[in-house]
């Protein structure tokens, strides 16, 4: 039911449009009670219409976008055009508690009734789609992995973090042992296989959701350890180590023959020792050479 008014007509009329809109709508007074709501904005804030009658509809909204409506209650006349504005993106807490991303527009209704027009239309889709794109751009679509311009990006932001404070960062640079032979032995799609299967052991080792594990290209892997010293360091690799030992070959239709190892290289920078986050991972690359040099399957920390 429409609430009384003494000019119900102008209110009916326009509360009459609001029903018939596919977007969602609410129709408020100018200290923001509701007096209508259609049912496309029922159904985004999950309850029937009635339920939401009466309410101030800036409670609708994430506690940190109310603050913005605050000024409805204490509007003068003549200062209603002013409040209104297009499209604007906050966070609406639905019945059930759930945030929804929309675009909320609030224009004013010329008139003898102060009134106001509140829409909504729902982001959810696009905000995930956006999720999404952004998470491909940021992975590797073999191995699951960050990519190499994630890696970069993150190990720029958490160098100059441990340097601010002060804190140890360290990189393990992880090269898959002889894997052109790999490859050439046991085709390309095995190949593909045994990337993957190395980068989850790689992800198993990560100690803490700060560390990163990333694939650097072809069959070398990066790890990201802020706030590890060498030893440190040295430690995940050895858990690297076992992990890679521990993959299951047969599982993967390799014959028993079949060995899987890495050779690994690391680079810490805790007092002064690299004076970009660059020249510590090229230290990293540096002792991984070395351990290539000397045999493979190894682990050798940067002088």
């Amino acid at each position: 039911m429409y609430p009384v008014h003494e000019n119900y007509c102008e209110f009916a009329a326009v509360a009459e449009v609001v029903q018939c809109l596919q977007q969602p709508m609410a129709l408020a007074d100018a200290s923001g009670k509701v007096l209508c709501v259609n049912q496309a904005a029922a159904a985004l804030l999950g309850d029937e219409a009635e339920t939401f009658i009466g309410e101030l509809w800036p409670s609708w909204l994430e506690s940190g976008y109310q603050g913005l409506y605050r000024e409805l209650q204490s509007a003068a006349d003549g200062q209603y055009h002013a409040l209104q504005h297009g499209a604007r993106e906050v966070q609406l807490r639905r019945v059930d508690g759930a945030l929804l991303w929309v675009k909320l527009s609030l224009s004013f209704v010329q008139g003898l009734l102060p009134l106001f027009l509140v829409g909504f239309e729902d982001l959810s889709s696009q905000k995930a789609e956006v999720q999404r794109l952004t998470a491909l751009a940021a992975t590797d679509y073999l191995t699951g992995l960050a990519n190499r311009r994630t890696l970069m990006e993150v190990l720029e932001k958490q160098w100059r973090q441990c340097l601010a404070r002060r804190h140890p960062i360290s990189v393990v640079i992880v090269d898959v042992d002889f894997f052109k032979q790999f490859n050439d032995l046991y085709g390309h799609l095995k190949g593909d296989e045994c990337l993957r299967q190395i980068a989850a052991a790689l992800a198993s080792t990560l100690p803490s959701p700060q560390c990163l594990a990333a694939r650097f290209g072809g069959e070398e892997f990066v790890l990201l350890l802020p706030g590890f010293n060498a030893a440190m360091a040295e430690l995940i690799a050895r858990q690297v180590s076992e992990a890679v030992a521990a993959i299951d070959i047969a599982a993967m239709g390799l014959p028993q023959g079949a060995l899987l190892t890495v050779s690994q290289g690391i680079a810490c920078e805790i007092s002064g020792q690299f004076r970009t986050a660059d020249a510590m991972l090229l230290g990293a690359d540096t002792a991984l050479y070395r351990a290539k040099r000397e045999g493979r399957n190894k682990i050798i920390l940067s002088d």
